[in-house]
């Protein structure tokens, strides 16, 4: 059993909320729906790397949100002048949301294909006529 009070300190004492999992999954979930929207996709279209893949890239962006965020709030820099200390951290989830996004796109792009490439494939398989006779 908590102490009274306790779990409103510990609320508390998260200072940007990017290592919060209560903070992170919402806003994860958000950008993955805003993300689909944007792109006229729906979750199904994807295979099961395409959803890992789009995870990755909101959860990295649901951070560099939230400290976007703590930066707009406390500044980026400290009393002394210096970068606050959750700046390295947050270099990392650009990047990271970065290349995320740069992998979903290839892995979107290669599974999407060409249509017509795809039909002529097609039918030169299925009804394409041995050396001139007919079928």
């Amino acid at each position: 059993m908590t102490r009274p009070g306790a779990q409103s300190r510990n609320r508390n004492a998260t200072t940007h909320g990017a290592h919060s999992e209560a903070a992170v999954y919402p806003l994860a979930t958000r950008q993955k729906r805003a993300f689909l929207r944007r792109n006229g996709l729906r979750l199904s279209d994807l295979d099961g790397i395409g959803v890992a893949l789009l995870d990755g890239y909101a959860r990295a962006q649901a951070k560099v949100i939230l400290l976007d965020e703590h930066f707009e709030r406390e500044g980026l820099l400290d009393d002394s002048g210096e970068p606050q200390p959750a700046t390295r951290f947050y270099l990392g989830c650009l990047n990271s949301a970065r290349h995320a996004l740069t992998k979903l796109e290839a892995h979107l792009r290669a599974r999407r294909g060409d249509p017509v490439a795809d039909l002529h494939a097609y039918l030169e398989a299925n009804y394409a006529e041995d050396d001139g006779e007919a079928a």
